[in-house]
């Protein structure tokens, strides 16, 4: 693996591996240094490698199983630290301690099936129905060429039992991959932010009336909410107002505005922190 300085392409970091890393790698502080880890996976093997290109701590999965895509992340054990969360080709969903690569849950779902059952992508992780815990989602399942009649899949959602939030909404992060970019990029729009103390559901989702927005802080403060396009430009400001600590819901109506039918995104804000989830408004 290497790692090169954008301006001259020379090397920065260099690690060795002696299997194919065909993931797209994921950076993320798991150890709270305020450093970026690089975190790869290649054939049966999951590493976490230092900015200077030393390894942290290394995973093997089971069976010389693999992972696919790579992790998605969450504070899975509430210690603090971000843990990851992947599935493999074997039909295992595994949690691994972000700090030093230990288990803390393996869930075998090709067990449960019944029959081979490959995940090859990264889990989705969010609170998906409100209830103030991280859940994750994947979808497996077998293909068979070149006659494809018999394949067979299914998805699957489960609770990661983390209270933690805001979550790592996505393999890379959030709505502008942040995972993959340094830890002081300035893009368009604003990153989603982990400190705050900001909680934000957003429901129905999609919605085609009212939008009721749910949003909880610890700390009181002006705090305001905005609507954006995919562009990250601000298209109205729905809520401006002072706000104490706690939760609120606002309702919001999209045809105040004559609304564009599509993606937007929410963002809140208060004392400089923002959290940002996607809506999708159907005309």
């Amino acid at each position: 693996m290497k790692i090169w300085e954008s301006d001259t392409l020379s090397d920065v970091i260099y690690h060795g591996a002696s299997c194919y890393v065909g993931a797209p790698t994921v950076l993320a502080d798991i150890n709270n240094d305020n450093r970026y880890e690089i975190l790869a996976t290649g054939w049966y093997t999951v590493k976490a490698i230092s900015d200077s290109g030393t390894e942290v701590w290394n995973y093997d999965i089971s069976n010389y199983a693999s992972c696919f895509r790579g992790p998605a992340l969450a504070d899975i054990n509430n210690d603090g630290y971000l843990d990851l969360v992947f599935g493999t080709d074997d039909g295992k969903v595994i949690t691994l301690n972000g700090y030093d690569g230990s288990e803390i849950w393996v869930s075998d779902l090709a067990a449960d099936y019944g029959k081979p059952f490959n995940i090859d992508h990264a889990p989705v992780i969010g609170d998906f129905n409100g209830d103030g815990q991280l859940e994750g989602f994947v979808v497996g399942g077998y293909t068979g060429y070149p006659d494809t009649v018999n394949s067979y899949g299914r998805a699957y959602a489960f609770t990661l039992g983390a209270e933690t939030v805001p979550e790592w909404t996505m393999f890379q992060h959030d709505i502008v991959r942040s995972s993959r970019v340094p830890l002081n990029w300035e893009t368009g729009i604003a990153k989603e932010s982990n400190s705050g103390g900001i909680i934000v559901n957003a429901a129905p989702n999609p919605f085609s009336d009212d939008l009721r927005i749910r949003v909880a802080l610890q700390t009181p403060g002006p705090a305001k909410i905005e609507l954006l396009d995919l562009s990250g430009r601000i298209v109205r400001t729905l809520f401006d107002e002072p706000y104490h600590s706690g939760e609120k819901v606002y309702n919001w109506n999209p045809k105040s505005i004559n609304l564009e039918p599509g993606i937007h995104f929410l963002m809140v804000t208060i004392e400089g922190q923002s959290k940002i989830v996607n809506v999708e408004y159907l005309e």
